[in-house]
C-alpha cells in the first residue's frame, strides 16, 4: 500500500523514521495511467525490435536525475528513441487529449529536443502537429 503526497519533499519528510517506503510523491501517479503507459510501451518495444535503442519514462527520469539528458528536453516525454546506426534520436509523447497544457509541453520538449515523436490517436494527433507549426 501507498499513501500518495504531491511533493518530493513531503513524501520524504513522511517516510522518515519508518521502516519501509510507505509515502509516495505525486509524480509517481503517472504511472497509474496504464493506456498512456501501454500505448508507449508498445511503441517502443516496436522501435526496439527495430534495431534502435529506447528508454522508458522511468529511464528518462533517471537519466535526468543524473545529469544523461536535459531535464528542459526531456522531463515528461513518455520514450526517448536513439538509433545507433544514424546517430539520430527523438522524444516521444503520447498524445490523448488536446489539452493546453499538454500541447504546452510538446511544444518545450519539441524545441529542446528538435524531433518528437506523436503517438496515439490519430484526431488529437493531427490537431497537435498544427498546434507545433503554430
Amino acid at each position: 500500500m501507498s499513501v500518495y503526497i504531491l511533493t518530493k519533499t513531503g513524501a520524504a519528510r513522511a517516510n522518515e523514521g519508518l521502516t519501509h517506503e510507505l509515502f509516495r510523491h505525486g509524480y509517481d501517479l503517472s504511472q497509474l495511467d496504464s493506456a498512456r503507459q501501454r500505448t508507449a510501451v508498445d511503441y517502443l518495444i516496436a522501435q526496439h525490435h527495430a534495431g534502435k535503442t529506447v528508454m522508458g519514462m522511468a529511464g528518462i527520469r533517471k537519466a535526468i536525475e543524473i545529469g544523461m539528458l536535459d531535464k528542459a528536453g526531456f522531463a515528461g516525454a513518455d520514450g526517448f528513441v536513439t538509433d545507433a546506426e544514424t546517430g539520430e534520436y527523438k522524444a516521444v509523447l503520447v498524445v490523448r487529449n488536446t489539452h493546453p497544457e499538454l500541447v504546452k509541453k510538446a511544444k518545450r520538449v519539441k524545441k529542446a529536443v528538435g524531433d518528437l515523436e506523436l503517438i496515439g490517436s490519430i484526431g488529437p494527433i493531427k490537431f497537435f502537429r498544427q498546434a507545433l507549426r503554430s
